[in-house]
């Protein structure tokens, strides 16, 4: 009777924890967005610039969980970002989303990372030189085949080596949200 008591007591606290976690999830990252932020990191002022846009929103999923980051490429800061090209690291397969929060699953980067992708969106907006734009544009789509899994190898990690790539001041990447990471980021680059 002892073991069915504490089973049930174990159900019921971890219940309790699971739940309350999930209405702090859903009321936290659905605070509105902080306004989009433009960093200029170009040489000269006079050159023609290019724009890298670093994106988090809500996921592409009924609950918007876990969030998503990615990076977008423009000629000048976006006011639509479906309407630009955008890149993003996934797994590979939808059903090993669950898997790679605790194992490597194949991953992929993908184009068009924007759609289904922007609510609650917030953006950090850097204008580059054409030519820098350009070089980290193709090393990007470059490494198209990876490992995916969370907290390490994950769109956060994917979106945190292109800051690193353009010299912005970067937050620790490992296990973040997407929304925490590129708020961090926003407030580290002024």
């Amino acid at each position: 009777m002892l073991v069915v008591q504490n089973f049930v007591s174990l159900f019921i606290s971890v219940t309790v924890a699971v739940s309350a976690y999930a209405v702090f999830w859903a009321c936290w990252y659905r605070f509105p967005s902080e306004p989009v932020k433009v960093i200029d990191l170009r040489t000269g002022t006079s050159r023609p610039s290019r724009c890298v846009s670093f994106c988090s929103s809500l996921a592409n999923n009924p609950h918007g969980f876990p969030g998503h980051c990615y990076v977008a490429w423009s000629a000048a800061p976006p006011t639509n970002f479906a309407d630009v090209e955008s890149i993003g690291f996934v797994p590979e397969f939808s059903k090993d989303q669950l898997p790679s929060m605790w194992r490597d699953v194949p991953g992929v980067v993908i184009p068009h990372a924007a759609l289904g992708n922007l609510r609650n969106l917030n953006t950090l907006s850097v204008l580059i030189d054409e030519t820098q734009f350009e070089q980290l544009h193709n090393e990007c789509l470059s490494g198209t085949r990876k490992r995916f899994r969370v907290g390490q190898s994950d769109c956060v990690q994917y979106t945190h080596q292109i800051a690193n790539s353009l010299g912005l001041s970067t937050p620790n990447p490992s296990y973040k949200f997407p929304q925490d990471y590129i708020r961090r980021l926003k407030q580290l680059n002024n």
